[in-house]
């Protein structure tokens, strides 16, 4: 039990010194632990969590990160690392979208409904190097979910990079964080996002 509970404390030391290192707000929970951060770039939204999916016959814990942004264009993007099933996919004639970026268009499988910002956020910034760092990674730009009590000016569109596991590694988190910052510089670049000023942040 002593040691379990180690481990588990751990997560909470890392994701503390996460949220100092790169200037993130952490919200806690009861026992003070830190249970997500939330960040700001650009004048945009940057929040990292963690997430259970249950099937009922078991669970899945995921850490995400979600960069929230209102969209001047709509935009679709999924990259994943190409395993077994995607090659059967792609052989059946599964879109794979060629980004020009020699490593992703050889090992990843790519989908978008625009390919000239796809192609301008994963061979024309960072973004496609830092997805290189942790291909377990899963990211995806689209539509966000929006409540009622959301704003008319609130977020409409976001970034999303998520692994099936929960992160105990600094380096994984800033490489999520990382991906997140870089997208939303792109899309600002190519128009696809808009700016974020005068606007209050939800």
């Amino acid at each position: 039990m002593a040691r379990g509970k180690g481990r588990q404390d751990d997560r909470w030391s890392v994701w503390a010194a996460f949220a100092e290192r790169n200037g993130g707000t952490p919200e806690r929970d009861r026992k003070d632990r830190v249970k997500s951060v939330r960040f700001e770039h650009a004048g945009w939204p940057i929040v990292v969590d963690t997430y259970t999916v249950s099937t009922g016959q078991s669970s899945v814990t995921y850490t995400r990160a979600r960069a929230s942004y209102r969209a001047q264009t709509p935009f679709r993007c999924k990259v994943w690392k190409e395993g077994f099933f995607s090659r059967i996919g792609k052989k059946l004639g599964m879109q794979d979208l060629t980004v020009g970026h020699p490593v992703l268009d050889r090992d990843f499988v790519v989908q978008s409904d625009n390919p000239g910002p796809a192609r301008a956020l994963l061979a024309g910034s960072r973004v496609g190097e830092l997805l290189l760092r942790d291909p377990k990674l899963h990211y995806g730009v689209g539509k966000r979910k929006r409540s009622k009590e959301d704003p008319e000016d609130a977020p409409d569109a976001e970034v999303t990079v998520r692994i099936a596991q929960v992160v105990k590694d600094g380096k994984r988190l800033d490489t999520m964080l990382a991906l997140c910052r870089e997208s939303l510089d792109s899309l600002l670049r190519s128009g696809t996002a808009l700016p974020a000023a005068d606007r209050h942040l939800p």
